[in-house]
């Protein structure tokens, strides 16, 4: 292999800027693909379980509750992969964690199932559900959001439900809805002003009186055999379960000159009851009002979902004044995420060309190297493609692996290079000779890190689909850069150094024009 790569070799070198051109025709191919691939923050993975969220209407008890969670328990029992639920139940919110057989004893994924289940529990009415298979833990979080925000309630809970209503058409979009509720019905006793202040009713001092009639109120404090108890004063529970027992309460009217009440003035008689409902709970971003709208994603890459909508709410609807969108959740994570990713990829190029240049004490010889950095790239991606895999975290750390790996091909061949040209070689025969004697070391440690990735590629077990992205990078990678670098890196050397040559002959040159100019 090694003679025959150096006769191929030959035949590279007398045609250098046509092997040039041609590579670089390849790595632009190759990033042409990188929309293809798709993006999301944590690449989708199978871990055996599946999460299913649900939000009851407001006012449900918390019996009632129970009985929508024993509902959707018996449903999920069904299912043959599911081995066992785990099921936490509050007034407003109902969460089950469904646990599947391994991933081998089950023919379909655990996304599959997911689906089959969320068509087969919205029948069940009086929720809003959410069906999640499980990545990286029993969370609920979903896979895209948008933080809406403003100080206009109104406008801000209109702009999100139109929102909605554009996401709820999507059909990649499942489980779509916001984190507003109107909440809980509550009555309000609105006080008649004109006549309280005929009566001579203090409001405060009936808002007090309600309060300790049906909330109660500490009295004081009660000992007994060394314990203390507080002592709590209110209505009796028969007369406090309704509000017709607000009829019965009276109040302090108006007082003679010795400050003594003249009469008691029933609470009707100054009040209304009004029915009304208040949000249960109020969300906050920034210190702005906020209302997240949220979705799961199927049939799509998140990243790809999430950047076509990024611009769909900013662009194409007329946000009101003052309302702000912005991603949020994991989103947001995903974008500070890639940013840094990105940073660390670039300074960990930086520092091995700093390195390098410091080693061979020459700022030209890592620049022959460094071309071996695209080659790679150009199996990153086309790893990612044929195994099918997103771009995402994963993906790049993957890549950023691979720019340490490959430049030790480009170091092997250009130190021997190096010394043969040292020993009074041409840098033709040098370079062939470096290629027929590195090209043994070189095939060890690629073909090593390539089985070696292997496992980590297969991504058989449960979660293992998370890592599978870096293994397909970092193995299509190696294969590519180092074909491509066995041919590469000696024709860029060879260039650089005829451009080093043509420099150091122009500069002597002009040398001798200066002195000659000097000398008449």
């Amino acid at each position: 292999m090694g003679d025959k790569y150096s006769k191929l070799l030959k035949v590279i070198l007398s045609h250098r800027l046509i092997t040039l051109v041609f590579t670089i025709i390849i790595f632009v191919a190759s990033i042409r693909l990188v929309p293809l691939l798709g993006f999301s923050f944590v690449p989708s993975t199978d871990t055996g379980s599946i999460t299913v969220s649900a939000d009851t209407d407001s006012g449900l008890t918390l019996q009632a509750g129970g009985e929508k969670a024993k509902e959707i328990e018996e449903r999920l029992k069904k299912y043959p992969e599911v081995t066992h639920v785990y099921t936490t139940v509050s007034s407003e919110h109902i969460s089950i964690y469904a646990k599947l057989t391994e991933k081998q004893e089950r023919e379909k994924s655990s996304k599959q199932i997911a689906s089959e289940m969320r068509e087969d529990l919205k029948g069940i009415a009086g929720i809003e559900l959410a069906v999640k298979a499980g990545s990286l833990g029993p969370s609920e979080g979903k896979d895209v959001s948008f933080v809406i925000m403003g100080n206009d309630d109104e406008a801000l809970q209109g702009f999100a439900m139109k929102a909605k209503q554009i996401l709820s058409q999507d059909p990649h979009a499942k489980d779509v809805a916001i984190n507003v509720k109107t909440g809980k019905t509550e009555t309000k006793l609105e006080v008649d002003r004109d006549k309280v202040s005929d009566l001579g009713v203090n409001t405060s001092l009936a808002a007090a009186t309600i309060q300790a009639l049906f909330d109660g109120i500490d009295a004081g404090k009660f000992e007994y055999a060394g314990d203390r108890y507080n002592v709590r004063v209110s209505l009796p529970d028969n007369q406090r379960k309704s509000l017709d027992n607000l009829d019965g309460i009276y109040v302090s009217g108006s007082t003679d000159k010795n400050g003594v009440n003249e009469k008691l003035v029933p609470l009707a008689n100054v009040t209304k009851k009004v029915l009304s409902t208040s949000y249960s709970s109020i969300h906050r971003y920034d210190r702005l009002r906020q209302i997240e709208l949220s979705a799961n994603v199927e049939g799509i890459a998140v990243g790809d979902f999430l950047e076509k909508y990024r611009n769909k709410l900013k662009d194409g609807l007329d946000i009101p004044k003052g309302v702000i969108v912005k991603d949020g959740g994991m989103n947001e994570a995903m974008s500070e995420g890639f940013a840094s990713l990105v940073t660390a990829l670039l300074m960990g190029i930086l520092f091995m060309f700093l390195v390098m240049a410091m080693q061979f004490e020459s700022f030209l010889d890592p620049i022959a190297i460094m071309f071996s950095l695209p080659m790679a790239l150009i199996g990153a991606v086309l790893g990612l493609y044929i195994a099918g895999s997103e771009m995402s975290i994963m993906s790049l750390i993957g890549i950023i692996l691979l720019m340490g790996l490959v430049a030790k091909n480009g170091i092997l061949l250009i130190d021997f290079t190096k010394q043969r040209r040292n020993e009074g070689l041409s840098v033709k025969e040098a370079l062939i000779e470096a290629g027929a004697v590195r090209l043994r070391p070189i095939l060890m440690t690629t073909l090593a890190m390539i089985f070696g990735m292997i496992p980590v590629a297969i991504a058989n077990g449960a979660g293992a689909e998370m890592r599978a992205p870096m293994g397909h990078a970092v193995i299509g990678g190696l294969i590519t850069s180092t074909l491509l670098t066995l041919f590469i890196v000696p024709v860029v050397y060879s260039l650089l150094d005829d451009m080093k040559k043509k420099f150091r002959r122009n500069t002597k040159k002009t040398a001798y024009e200066k002195r000659d100019i000097s000398l008449n």
